[in-house]
């Protein structure tokens, strides 16, 4: 396979750090007595929750796990599900989940992100929560302290606790899907800078039965007094800038204990982190690098290591509550582990540092394990994804989130660490035998969202790259590919939009003669008569357009922004993908900006939600939703693609839905079946248009014929057999294109590129095995006849940190790279910490 690789470095397109990070919270335990064998006669199915990214640009990224209900591994782990724009000009400093009915979800009926409610601060006086079924923000709630400085929810998924500027401390009730002020405690010196709730305790039912002689309840027959009894918080925990740590009584609203850390005579001392255990120990990280364990009984200190050179921003604790994992501006993640050693005295257990690893290059801003630990009584705690390693996640200034398994080593024997699954691992050897304790594990990085970054324009090669608030344009000369000394591109124009939020789409036509944008808000096209030489011309009323095809699709007040856009090869039609409505709309464009561009139709099937066939469970979303989850709104569209005859059309959802439509007729021609993972991009195949190939989230690769609607038989066991080392490679892939062999070749072969690798798959040709000479059957070649470890398969690893492969057209292809060491050098990114020590 003879390739022309335009390998380009000049983007210089860069994602923001990452200052916080949250994963959900579990289900409360049920108070009612457990009956049977005990509390492990059912265990809960495995579950990994939606990791939540907030981002210093303030975009909020939702990752959903890629593994499957019945998926013992997931090499790919956690891959973008969506993003949540922010408005311009804002980030997001603190992340918190809550469950939206907590009573209704437990271990064995985990809660999907329907069920979930998300909240956000920004360094400002208002708490924001996010509508995650529209990717919009849902309400804002001011809480009149001054900036807030960290947001925290309760384990029952109750109250909510933010932190503020002024001192004090605001406690929001989120009862009845609301958010109402529930009690101000303080002020108090100093702002509040990290808060924490202590361990809740059981409180009895209303309703209790009579007295024996004894003083004792009697057993009530009724079992709804025992459903009254609910979860309580006695007290809270904070750390502010005045070298303290103070406990509230969350009865009174009073300090009931300040703790003093230690301070130089110059400075104060500032906590940032803090946390709290179910025996009442709280865990503070500060500004002096220190660690500390304090005991709130006797409010005095138990212990102060020494884990980082400089402030400790972020502190998670472990799973079982036996480790404390920290990390800041030194870069490094350590370890602090409950050591039990015998004594002359007895049995005693002190916390020592066991681990510390370098897994960033700049600072760490945010820390959260999977399972999260929730405080609750021992008795009443319940093992989530028993045999599987815990998984640490960490990322900050170097804009990468990383994953570590941090398995405690505490954790049983020997012979019961080497049983714990790694779920990370290729292979269910690989799950075994590589260790999954945090000092012994290998880390995996999760991409940056690189989806819609890039398009390009084949006939004139324009490449096009979307950035916060516009794009930027450059021309690839032809015949410059691999050429030493060459150069390759010329820069043609930045465009600035003027967007209320970031851009969330873009796309070019191939002749370029049009350039479609869209932020959260408003979509907008250009007609472009000459690149570079004259200014392009925008179309002002296709907002207004936009919105008239919209009239009647949903009962809200219709939105003129689109979450996917895309042009027809022949340049005659733009494919807009609504958001937050997902219906699609088509507009006819004229040849020159004299003639005004026509609405053609708009398709509303992704509104109907697959009505009249079964659709399958998705991690993340029911089938059947209960009342109040956030279902109310059409699915967002995720992928779309055209055939190169300009016949069908495919779009995706969220959901794993996907809908063809005739584009010659402008009518809906089938449903697909769904999927169990979400659709990353689809082709079609420019050889036999007919032919769909879908690509998913766990590197699956899925082939339909649009003409007969159906799944070919020979591509069934094709797909299902695809070789373990494309299931495997990670990150996960992030696109498709088709591209000729040679410059003399009349067949297309497969691509499929990931973060670091590009894959080439052969699904077609006339070269088959030696000794079979079967007839292919419309230019497929079914399985037996070609053996696809040795012969279709085939991965360059010499790629690193793609933002987009692109074809322009017969073998010639663009890749454009953004290395790591270029992420650093951005200006305004201040240096990493260096302390130089004696004899380096």
């Amino acid at each position: 396979m003879e390739l022309q690789v335009h390998r380009s470095r000049f983007v210089d397109w860069s994602p923001t750090g990452i200052t916080c990070m949250a994963f959900p919270p579990l289900p409360p335990p049920s108070l009612r007595p457990l009956k049977g064998k005990g509390k492990d006669q059912n265990l809960p199915p495995k579950w990994f929750g939606t990791l939540a990214i907030g981002r210093a640009n303030g975009n909020v990224e939702l990752l959903e796990w890629t593994g499957g209900p019945r998926d013992e591994l997931a090499p790919q782990a956690w891959t973008l599900k969506m993003t949540l724009t922010g408005p311009l000009r804002s980030k997001v400093e603190s992340l918190a989940f809550a469950l939206r009915h907590p009573k209704r979800h437990s271990l064995q009926n985990p809660p999907v992100l329907s069920d979930l409610r998300l909240f956000s601060s920004g360094g400002g006086t208002d708490l924001v929560e996010w509508d995650l079924s529209t990717a919009t923000i849902k309400r804002t709630y001011p809480v009149h302290g001054g900036s807030i400085w960290s947001i925290v929810v309760n384990s029952s998924s109750t109250l909510i606790a933010c932190g503020c500027d002024d001192g004090t401390l605001r406690i929001l009730s989120l009862a009845d899907d609301n958010i109402e002020i529930f009690r101000t405690m303080g002020p108090s010196k100093g702002k509040v800078l990290s808060v924490a709730w202590g361990p809740p305790s059981p409180r009895p039912s209303r309703h209790e039965g009579p007295k024996d002689r004894n003083g004792s309840a009697a057993e009530s027959s009724d079992e709804e007094d025992i459903d009254e009894a609910e979860w309580t918080d006695q007290w809270i925990v904070t750390g502010g800038s005045d070298a303290a740590i103070k406990r509230w009584s969350i009865k009174s609203g009073t300090v009931v204990a300040n703790l003093k850390t230690d301070r130089l005579r110059s400075t104060r001392t500032l906590v940032w982190a803090i946390g709290v255990l179910a025996d009442g120990t709280v865990v503070s990280g500060d500004s002096m690098g220190l660690v500390k364990f304090w005991d709130t009984r006797t409010s005095t200190q138990l212990n102060s290591i020494k884990t980082h050179e400089a402030d400790v921003l972020c502190l998670a604790v472990g799973s079982d509550g036996t480790t404390v994992l920290t990390s800041g501006i030194d870069q490094n993640v350590t370890e602090c582990a409950l050591v039990h050693t015998r004594t002359e005295y007895g049995q005693r257990a002190d916390w020592v540092k066991t681990t510390s690893r370098r897994l960033h290059a700049h600072d760490v801003r945010a820390l959260a394990v999977w399972p999260p630990y929730a405080p609750f009584p021992p008795s009443y705690r319940l093992s989530l994804n028993p045999g599987t390693a815990s998984l640490l996640v960490s990322g900050g200034q170097d804009m990468v989130p990383v994953i570590t398994p941090c398995t405690p080593a505490g954790t049983g024997t020997g012979n019961a660490l080497m049983k714990i699954r790694n779920p990370l691992a290729i292979n269910q050897n690989l799950a075994v035998s590589r260790p999954c304790t945090f000092s012994q594990s290998i880390q995996e990085r999760i991409p940056y969202p690189v989806n819609g970054l890039l398009c390009v324009a084949k006939e004139v090669r324009l490449l096009v790259c979307r950035r916060l608030t516009g794009v930027s344009i450059w021309r690839l000369h032809s015949g410059g590919a691999g050429a030493k000394g060459a150069q390759e591109f010329d820069h043609v124009i930045d465009m600035e939009m003027g967007v209320s939020t970031h851009v969330v789409a873009c796309a070019i036509s191939d002749d370029g003669k049009w350039l479609a944008v869209s932020d959260a808000m408003e979509l907008k096209l250009f007609y472009i008569n000459d690149i570079g030489e004259s200014r392009p011309v925008r179309v002002k009323n296709i907002s207004t357009m936009l919105i008239g095809a919209l009239s009647g699709v949903s009962n809200t007040v219709p939105s003129a922004a689109a979450s996917e856009l895309l042009f027809t090869p022949d340049s005659t039609r733009l494919i807009v993908a609504c958001s937050p409505t997902s219906a699609v709309v088509i507009f006819d464009l004229p040849r020159s900006s004299s003639t005004e561009v026509r609405h053609s139709r708009t398709f509303t099937d992704h509104v109907s939600a697959g009505a009249g066939r079964v659709v399958k469970d998705l991690p993340g979303y029911s089938s059947t939703p209960h009342e109040g989850a956030s279902r109310r709104h059409a699915p967002l569209l995720t992928a779309m693609a055209v055939s190169p005859d300009g016949q069908w059309l495919a779009t995706a959802d969220e959901y794993g839905r996907c809908n063809i439509f005739n584009l010659d007729s402008l009518q809906h021609h089938c449903t697909l079946p769904s999927f169990e993972h979400a659709i990353r991009d689809m082709k079609f195949h420019p050889d036999s248009p007919q032919i769909l190939v879908l690509a998913q989230v766990n590197n699956s690769i899925q082939i339909f014929d649009v003409e007969s609607r159906t799944f070919p038989g020979w591509t069934k066991s094709a797909t299902a057999h695809l070789p373990e080392k494309f299931k495997s490679l990670k990150p996960g892939l992030e696109g498709l294109l088709f591209v000729k062999a040679s410059s003399s070749s009349a067949k297309h072969q497969l691509l499929v590129w990931g973060w670091n690798w590009i894959c080439k798959i052969k699904l077609d040709g006339s070269r088959a095995m030696a000794g079979k000479h079967k007839k292919p059957r419309s230019g497929w070649i079914p399985k037996e006849e070609w053996d696809m470890e040795r012969d279709a398969l085939t991965v360059f690893t010499g790629y690193r940190h793609m933002l987009g492969v692109a074809s322009l057209g017969g073998n010639e292809i663009v890749v454009v790279e953004r290395p790591t060491l270029d992420l650093m050098m951005i200006d305004g990114l201040p240096p990493p910490f260096y302390k130089h020590k004696f004899g380096t």
